[in-house]
């Protein structure tokens, strides 16, 4: 373990606050995010994640999980995850990460938050709505009926599309707090599982501190692959926004503890670029580079950042700016500031910056 190379040590770290399983592509982006020494994949052909994986595997701590198929080859090994040891565990603590060097920027000439006490009457007037419908009726694969979130939609007086929260536009609203609600553990199947009801009365609910009330629907809200934050995102993969959201949240986590210094989106963007455009994308998958051999290889790497910088630019950018201004601004955890007013349909386009509050 001592003479463990600062990715793989940070794997096990990972691994260790998981119950001894960890995400091979969750070390990818987060070491990369870190700026962690990254293993010499530059030779390795195929998937990525996989060659990571074997690295992570020959350092003598993990294990891939084998995996049963129907297929010819019968047996197989599943390098999505990695498992280590409790023994080899135990010599490790909790990860410890740096403060990431973000520069600030300057206060922005308006600004808007949602004080905590707005967050948790917004839970506890979805939580009255669906109490006071008896709860969500299921079909039969599990699922909340469409019927069902609509009168949903209509007790809480929105639209099916989305509404607006300060002039900002938070899309599907019922579909992402039901999600929510059901993966932070606020609703859950009635014993017969035709319907979802609260799984605790409002009553103790209300009684909770801000933090834990608010933290709850946060955990939520980052897991929900049944929604998105925005409407031009809808054909990306599902498991990319939850990644996404939990470097988002790690981001805000490390970012200088001063809560009243701003931080310019177009900063955090090129940051998060810098550090990870290479190891992530919304789409789910990066393109590989190619060499051809009439082109000299730093000319061909340069091409291809350069491609991915302009469609990183085009979509990640724009899920960043949507992501602070839906649900990390509907509970309260970030301050959105701009300087002039939006010439679009909504005030999400005009956001230039932002601070962590307190409550962040």
């Amino acid at each position: 373990v001592v003479g463990l190379k600062p990715y793989a040590r940070l794997a096990l770290e990972l691994a260790k606050v998981q119950g001894g399983r960890v995400s091979v592509r969750s070390v990818m982006i987060t070491a990369a995010l870190l700026g962690v020494e990254q293993p010499n994949l530059t030779n390795k052909f195929g998937n990525e994640a996989i060659a990571y994986a074997h690295e992570l595997i020959r350092s003598g701590v993990f294990i891939a999980i084998a995996h049963s198929t129907d297929g010819y080859y019968g047996y197989g090994l599943n390098f999505e995850y990695l498992i280590s040891d409790e023994r080899i565990l135990e010599q490790v603590g909790e990860p410890h990460f740096p403060t990431l060097d973000l520069r600030e920027t300057t206060a922005p000439k308006v600004s808007s938050y949602r004080r905590p006490a707005s967050v948790v009457l917004t839970i506890l007037g979805f939580m009255q709505a669906v109490s006071g419908l008896g709860g969500l009726k299921l079909t039969k694969s599990g699922a909340p009926q469409v019927n069902s979130l609509r009168k949903l939609t209509k007790a809480q007086r929105w639209e099916e599309d989305g509404t607006e929260i300060d002039g900002f536009w938070f899309p599907q609203p019922t579909i992402a707090l039901t999600a929510a609600s059901v993966y932070a553990g606020m609703l859950t199947p009635n014993a017969d599982e035709t319907q979802l009801e609260l799984a605790a009365p409002i009553e103790a609910f209300a009684n909770r501190p801000y933090p834990v009330q608010i933290s709850q629907m946060l955990v939520g809200l980052s897991v929900a692959s049944e929604w998105n934050e925005w409407a031009a995102s809808s054909f990306f993969d599902a498991s990319s926004y939850i990644e996404a959201r939990q470097v988002l949240l790690l981001v805000l986590k490390l970012l200088p503890s001063d809560k009243s210094a701003w931080f310019s989106l177009d900063d955090l963007e090129k940051f998060l670029f810098d550090r990870i455009g290479d190891r992530f994308s919304l789409t789910g998958f990066i393109p590989s580079q190619f060499r051809s051999a009439d082109i000299d290889p730093e000319e061909s790497a340069k091409r291809w950042r350069d491609r991915q910088r302009k469609e990183w630019q085009q979509r990640e950018r724009q899920w960043f700016r949507y992501a602070l201004s839906t649900w990390l601004y509907l509970l309260g955890i970030v301050e959105l500031g701009w300087n002039s007013r939006s010439e679009s349909s909504n005030q999400n386009e005009a956001i230039v910056s932002f601070r962590v509050t307190e409550l962040g």
